[in-house]
């Protein structure tokens, strides 16, 4: 479902478990961008951690703007919940943004992960080279284009990072919004 549908219909007919999914969402769209930045250990303690905190505070912020109309005994207990779930997705992207720091930093010492030969040399993402064009031409994001295909903003996303092999029907939707047959969509 789109994003902006999705909000529309949380406005309208308010569910406490997917709002907590869609704030969740929000949150990890945000904490995966931002973590993809990080670059050694040093940025995690000096902007990386503070991004997820305050991300954390606005997402409850948001919770409590959206929740002021449920029963009072409904609002705590969805906050409550949430704000456990935020601590461990914070938990989350700090280990992964340190992984990152770490990868880089072995890198940089000149020995590799345990990452196979082939991996080593560089990569042209085909699908990243293709679409963005497309995007920039449309005056599209990444986001604006996973809503006109009726996708998550990562799945969008991780088709560009060449993440993951979408389903046909997923290439379909991705491909009718750039309006262009699905055969000329890199696989």
């Amino acid at each position: 479902m789109a994003h902006a549908q999705l909000t529309e219909d949380l406005a309208i007919y308010p569910r406490p478990d997917a709002t907590l999914s869609y704030l969740s969402q929000c949150f990890d769209i945000h904490a995966r961008h931002y973590c993809s930045l990080v670059s050694n250990y040093d940025d995690i303690s000096n902007w990386y951690g503070s991004f997820l905190e305050q991300f954390s505070s606005n997402a409850i912020t948001e919770a409590r703007r959206r929740t002021w109309d449920w029963a009072a005994g409904a609002t705590d207990n969805f906050l409550h919940r949430l704000q456990g779930h935020l601590m461990g997705r914070c938990s989350f992207w700090k280990a992964t943004a340190m992984g990152r720091a770490r990868e880089l930093a072995e890198q940089q010492e000149g020995r590799t992960p345990d990452i196979p030969p082939l991996a080593l040399e560089p990569q042209v993402n085909q699908r990243r080279v293709y679409v963005m064009p497309i995007l920039e031409k449309k005056g599209w994001s990444v986001l604006d284009w996973a809503n006109a295909s009726e996708v998550s903003h990562a799945t969008a996303m991780d088709y560009l990072d060449d993440k993951s092999k979408p389903y046909p029907s997923t290439r379909f939707k991705l491909a009718k919004a750039l309006n262009i047959p699905v055969e000329q969509l890199p696989r």
